[in-house]
């Protein structure tokens, strides 16, 4: 078992866990800690942590056996000098797979900013859509937006979505579950994900709430004389319901 090793990365080290590592395992680079190598079906993907504006992110800094350790070092860096400068790397060095690792399972940080930002990047839709979306989400996500995802619990959303529906704002509670749903959904089609993934139980979980914004609001009458009167004014013609209505104003 390779996983979460640490060892000194060079040519025949990563051949050695190239052939011998488990398909998602990964191994920690003992010179530059914050460098992680994946083991693939056929090569290696190798990562770098940086930061930037006080945030941290995963990125992707070479192939193996394509890049040697020295391009991968020779990228580390680059990307160091990057975020030195308050950018992210990742829009720079990996504009086409920006965000991929950051919310891949093996990752220590997932979080619903991460997610939303690889499922806009996969997906062609207008601007205003676009916006609208993300806005819906990291607006009622509140503090959950930046959370590490493995550390959300059950009542976590459920909060928010109490919280807006008190607010009689049902149809935002429905969009945002729906949109939470959406992004969980595609990361999990894209990164095959396994059963016991904390990404498959925010999706249960979320199937459950919805439930909840269903049902609000639905009339539960336990006396036997309200029911009785709705029962007959629901059979009532347009005449008699304006007669019932004027009656009513005139009480």
């Amino acid at each position: 078992m390779f996983f979460m090793q640490k060892i000194i990365f060079s040519k025949t080290t990563l051949h050695k866990f190239l052939l011998l590592g488990e398909i998602g395992e990964y191994v920690i680079d003992k010179i530059y800690p914050s460098i992680r190598a994946i083991k693939r079906k056929k090569s290696l993907s190798i990562f770098g942590t940086v930061r930037y504006n006080k945030s941290i992110t995963t990125v992707k800094i070479g192939n193996f056996p394509e890049n040697n350790v020295d391009e991968v070092y020779t990228k580390f860096q680059i990307a160091k000098k990057i975020s030195l400068n308050g950018n992210n790397p990742n829009l720079i060095l990996n504009p086409n797979e920006y965000n991929y690792h950051n919310i891949h399972e093996g990752n220590d940080q997932i979080s619903i900013k991460m997610i939303l930002e690889f499922y806009l990047s996969k997906r062609t839709i207008s601007n205003k859509y676009r916006l609208n979306f993300f806005n819906n989400i990291k607006k009622n996500s509140n503090n959950l937006f930046l959370q590490n995802l493995k550390d959300y619990k059950k009542n976590d959303v459920e909060i928010i979505i109490k919280h807006l529906l008190k607010n009689n704002k049902k149809a935002t509670a429905k969009n945002f579950l729906n949109n939470l749903l959406t992004i969980f959904n595609f990361a999990l089609k894209n990164l095959n994900s396994s059963k016991d993934s904390f990404i498959k139980n925010n999706i249960k979980w979320l199937h459950q709430l919805k439930k909840i914004v269903k049902y609000k609001n639905k009339s539960t009458f336990k006396d036997k004389r309200y029911k009785k009167v709705i029962k007959r004014v629901s059979i009532l013609n347009i005449k008699q319901l304006m007669l019932l209505e004027k009656f009513i104003d005139e009480l």
